[in-house]
């Protein structure tokens, strides 16, 4: 999961969805699962207004559906990045952090906050470097957060524990050996400058979302 929107792979798998998912709300406007459903559809295939509808309504029957809250997020942090108004940031992290009171031992919404400062080009504060340590332990197996915690202790200049946190992803048996996190530990091991190891791991479309 993250805070931008779907790969164009992902956009049209999503896009070839929305019909069905569509009939599927209209024919069960009153079930939040469904709704939220039909909100996820709309934001992978790149549908904004209208995800927000459908998980207006997700929400409107079911207030504490954590998904809704994790999608409407999403929504409101496409709408902060296209406005570039930093007075928009606030709404969408709200439902992240009230995604995390009502499920705080699960990984996406710590990620998706973090991921939230940085698209916003700002530095994410203390606070929300703890929650993406804590979505490392609760996420162990995920790239994708051993991925962002390796490029966060890059920026801090602590190497090892960047080499230490993404080596069980880079070195997994069963992953991809082309795969970011397994050409980025190399370039951790050789060492270099703080921000040459930033590039390198832009360069290889690692989710920094700055």
């Amino acid at each position: 999961l993250r805070l931008e929107s779907a790969t164009d792979e992902e956009g049209k798998h999503a896009a070839g969805m929305v019909p069905d998912a569509r009939r599927l709300g209209a024919r069960f406007p009153n079930s939040a699962v469904v709704q939220q459903v039909v909100g996820q559809v709309e934001y992978e295939a790149g549908n904004y207004a209208e995800a927000e509808t459908a998980l207006n309504r997700a929400l409107a029957l079911e207030p504490d559906n954590f998904m809704a809250l994790l999608y409407k997020g999403r929504v409101l942090g496409q709408k902060a990045i296209a406005s570039k108004n930093p007075a928009d940031w606030p709404a969408a992290r709200s439902l992240f952090v009230r995604a995390n009171r009502l499920n705080p031992n699960h990984p996406w919404p710590f990620v998706l906050l973090y991921d939230s400062y940085f698209a916003a080009g700002r530095t994410a504060p203390e606070a929300v470097v703890t929650g993406l340590r804590r979505a490392v332990v609760l996420a162990p197996q995920d790239p994708g957060v051993r991925e962002r915690m390796a490029v966060q202790l890059v920026r801090e200049g602590d190497l090892a524990g960047a080499k230490s946190v993404i080596a069980p992803v880079a070195f997994n048996p069963e992953g991809d050996p082309d795969s970011p996190s397994a050409k980025y530990y190399p370039v951790l091991a050789a060492g270099g400058e703080k921000e040459a190891l930033l590039a390198k791991a832009a360069e290889l479309k690692l989710p920094l979302n700055s």
